[in-house]
């Protein structure tokens, strides 16, 4: 009962932040599928249930890095019940994240972190050249280039290889 109880309240509170990205993290003491526990046999009630929020409510759930499990005790017992769910517009927000598990020194639970990837795109120098401004047509021709590339991936991935995309088709004008 409390379980189910829980998880309507996670519903509450998403529907309280909708629109807003929106992340929410800790011991949910539960797992979504067979595979986050060892030795599983079967889908319970409240697994199903779980996994059926995180797929209505559009939650992101990160794959684990380096581990299976987040929580274990002797002799075998291992889950994952441990997690950051969040909603699609944080991960917009928030791009490349990833979630580590650390060594436990107390506890029976591993701590889980989650953080951003920064990725060094490397220094990238912008040469303006001076024959753009001589032909009055390279502001819509770089408007219709622009409007031609598209990328999957997070949104400045997709900003970076457009404007590399654009440099290329440049330098083949330029000659």
């Amino acid at each position: 009962m409390k379980k189910r109880r829980f998880l309507s309240e996670i519903a509450i509170l998403r529907g309280y932040w909708d629109g807003v990205p929106w992340c929410i993290g800790g011991d949910f003491n539960e797992t979504r599928v067979m595979q986050e526990r060892k030795g599983c046999r079967r889908i319970s009630n409240y697994m199903k249930l779980f996994d059926d929020l995180c797929n209505d409510l559009e939650l992101v759930d990160l794959p684990l890095s380096g581990a299976n499990y987040t929580w274990s005790r002797r002799p075998n017992k291992k889950s994952r019940i441990d997690r950051f769910l969040f909603s699609l517009d944080w991960e917009e927000h928030f791009p490349n994240l990833n979630l580590k598990r650390h060594a436990r020194p107390f506890s029976d639970h591993f701590p889980i972190e989650l953080c951003s990837i920064v990725t060094d795109w490397g220094a990238c120098p912008f040469w303006f050249q001076l024959a753009w401004l001589k032909d009055t047509n390279i502001i819509p021709l770089m408007k219709e280039l622009w409007e031609s590339f598209f990328f999957v991936g997070s949104t400045s991935a997709c900003f970076s290889k457009k404007l590399n995309a654009l440099k290329e088709k440049l330098k083949v004008w330029l000659c």
